[in-house]
């Protein structure tokens, strides 16, 4: 029973076994994913529907995406156009890899940690569930959208209009969770 927590602590990699002299259990700050990991488990283990995650997530994302344009710095504007620039150039069949990745940029702009960990448990539910139930030509669809859409927020956020950034991640979130029910 010991082995099998520590081998779960070591997984989400809030802990370490080290053998040998001065060796021993120990014991590492939790990342955020590995904290949104567990939250993610959790949630999904207790029933959590899919129209609750779409509500609940846009909600919070369109309030990240506010702080975001009302923040944003050069590091932030990088990190967006990074996450933008990967999407661009990852083939289709490896979008569901970065597809978020313009999210979890966004949540860090905003600086809030406590949103920024609220939007990576959202990703991580969204990644799970994304998967196993959008079909192939309905992730195609969204993926031929997704690319003009994330590039309309960014643009919004970059050049600090609040209102332009909570309306296009609105709109985009609802599109998606009306494809999630």
């Amino acid at each position: 029973m010991f082995r099998e927590a520590v081998r779960l602590l070591e997984h989400h990699q809030i802990a370490r076994m080290r053998r040998g002299p001065g060796g021993g259990l120990f014991v590492f700050e939790p990342s955020a994913a590995a904290v949104s990991d567990v939250a993610a488990i959790y949630l999904a283990r207790h029933g959590m529907r899919l129209s609750d995650l779409a509500e609940v997530r846009t909600g919070v994302e369109v309030a990240i995406a506010g702080l975001a344009a009302a923040r944003i710095d050069d590091e932030g504007v990088m990190a967006i156009k990074k996450a933008l620039d990967r999407e661009a150039k990852t083939p289709q069949e490896e979008q569901a890899d970065v597809v978020h990745d313009l999210h979890a940029a966004v949540a860090a702009a905003a600086g809030n940690r406590v949103l920024e960990l609220v939007a990576l448990v959202f990703i991580r539910l969204s990644l799970i569930y994304q998967i196993e139930r959008l079909a192939p030509p309905a992730r195609e669809q969204i993926q031929a959208e997704v690319l003009r859409t994330h590039e309309g927020i960014a643009a919004a956020i970059e050049s600090g209009d609040r209102e332009l950034a909570r309306h296009r991640m609105r709109r985009h979130l609802d599109a998606l969770g009306a494809l999630m029910r």
